[in-house]
Order: C-alpha cells, then sequence, then structure tokens
C-alpha cells in the first residue's frame, strides 16, 4: 500500500506552490514557533517549529502493529522470552512468548488480547553511562504492539495502549517518559503510517533509577502489568491510578526539602484508599 503525501489538516503539502501558501502553511502547522526561510535563487525553502497538532504521513486504520520509541528508560539485557508458569493443577509447565527481532534484552508483556515487547537498543548501555554524568534526554528503547490474534486495530486504539504502558513505565521508572516516532505496520510488514507530534506526555530528563520500583535486571515489571491494566480499563479506577501515578513522579523533584514530597504521596496513597473503600462499598 502507497504512503499518501504530507498531510496536515487539509492541507496537502505538495499542492503548495506559493510563498503566501507556504507561509499560511507554516503557521498552520506550527503555529507562533513558525520560523520560514527562503533562499533565493536556489528553489529551497526551510521550515521550522514546534507541531501545533500531529502530521501523519500515511493512514490510521488497517493497523497489524505498532511501534514507538522510548527515551531515558533503564539498561536491562535480561528476557522472558522462555519462562514457566503453574497450570490449573499446579503444574509447572514451560511457556514460550514470541520474541522480535534480536535483541538480548526485551520483556514481553501480553494481556488480554495484546502483545507488546520492550526491546532494549544495542546502545542504550553506553549511553546509560553518558546520561548518568550528563543528564538530558536519549532514545533507549522501542517498542512494539499488537494483538495476539493479529487482527486489525485503528491508531486511536493502538493509542490507548501505547498510553496505558508508557504511564506503567514512568511509575517503574521514577520519571516520566514518553512515546516517540509513532509508526504503523500492515500484516505484511510493510510501513503505512508515520506520525510526527509533540509527545502525548512531557517527559522528564534523566534522572537517577535508584529509586524506581523495580531491579533494572528483573521480570517483576512484567509479572504485575495484567494487574495493573485491569485496573486502568476499569473506569472507576483509571483517573485514581493517573492522579496518584502523577503525584507519585512528582514527589520526586522536590529538592528543597521533604515535607512537599511526603504531601503528595500521602495524597495519592489516600486518593487509592479511598477509591478502594468507595468502589467495594466500604463506605456510607
Amino acid at each position: 500500500m502507497a504512503i499518501p503525501k504530507w498531510q496536515m489538516g487539509d492541507t496537502n503539502v505538495d499542492k503548495i506552490d506559493n510563498f503566501r501558501q507556504m507561509r499560511e502553511w507554516c503557521w498552520t502547522t506550527f503555529g507562533p514557533s513558525c520560523e520560514y526561510k527562503e533562499y533565493h535563487g536556489t528553489g529551497k525553502n526551510e521550515m521550522s517549529g514546534y507541531l501545533v497538532e500531529p502530521l501523519i504521513k500515511g493512514t490510521k486504520e488497517g493497523l497489524s502493529s505498532l511501534t514507538f520509541h522510548v527515551a531515558n528508560f533503564y539498561w536491562f539485557n535480561n528476557s522472558n522470552y522462555y519462562d514457566y508458569e503453574f497450570n490449573d493443577e499446579g503444574i509447572e509447565k514451560e511457556i514460550q512468548r514470541e520474541s522480535w527481532l534480536d535483541f538480548n534484552g526485551q520483556l514481553i508483556f501480553d494481556f488480554e488480547d495484546w502483545h507488546i515487547v520492550l526491546g532494549t537498543l544495542e546502545e542504550t548501555y553506553d549511553l546509560q553511562e553518558k546520561l548518568e554524568v550528563q543528564g538530558g534526554y536519549g532514545v533507549t528503547h522501542i517498542c512494539k504492539v499488537e494483538r495476539l490474534d493479529n487482527t486489525q486495530f485503528n491508531l486511536d486504539k493502538g493509542y490507548e495502549i501505547i498510553n496505558a504502558f508508557v504511564y506503567y513505565l514512568s511509575f517503574v521508572r521514577g520519571i516520566w517518559l514518553a512515546p516517540l516516532f509513532v509508526s504503523g505496520f500492515d500484516a505484511k510488514g510493510s510501513q503505512i503510517l508515520e506520525e510526527w507530534r509533540t509527545p502525548t506526555i512531557n517527559a522528564d530528563s534523566w534522572q537517577s533509577p535508584n529509586y524506581s520500583c523495580v531491579e533494572p535486571d528483573s521480570t517483576e515489571i512484567v509479572d504485575i502489568f495484567s494487574g495493573f491494566m485491569k485496573k486502568w480499563q476499569d473506569p472507576d479506577w483509571k483517573e485514581v491510578i493517573k492522579n496518584a501515578i502523577q503525584w507519585y513522579l512528582e514527589s520526586f523533584k522536590h529538592q528543597t526539602g521533604y515535607n512537599t514530597s511526603i504531601i503528595l504521596i500521602q495524597a495519592a496513597l489516600e486518593k487509592i484508599a479511598w477509591a478502594y473503600l468507595n468502589i467495594n462499598k466500604r463506605v456510607s
């Protein structure tokens, strides 16, 4: 399937044929941050700025898988590709999950009919050492999202899973993470979607992972993911979880004293406790 030309709203970039239209498109695309340069006599123009809304190339429908990158997650080199679980009779059996490419470090998250793979990029170990010293941002991992039954889905449904997963990774990591460079593929593995946008979550610069809730070389983050998703998909719990994670992560950013951090953590715990009591009708 051929990928259509770049589009922004109702404007097709390739149909712009004069300076005025180019300036208008630049302003529509980038807003006040728009910068436009025309190199006279060369036939070349340059636009730059921050995207006002997503810039999409391709189709948002009929997706078989989505990939995206993550910055500032910690390095790991283990996998749950082979694992063990107990059946109903209590007998341990070996299971094999579908892996992706040749990543040495990849964690596989299966929930209901969704299959998510988080892979460590080859340069992540060295990059993490630099980030520990310099701070900032570095693309460390790549993720793939697809259905276990290989049925198709659209971008909006894919983003529901992506945003939930990134919230979960942010909680695990102890800082805000964000999905980057989202791409979509059909059943044959051909790319049919490319999206450029300001991330849906405002990511934090690198901070030490010493306070993350699991060890980097552990697969515990896989074990608790299904419980997280069950609550996330419950309308009574979703906003509670989002608020609690936000307050938890923000509590680490107050360096002048512990009082603000304690208040934020206490508020998160009280909100969770109240939601549990209220949802389970333990209070009247």
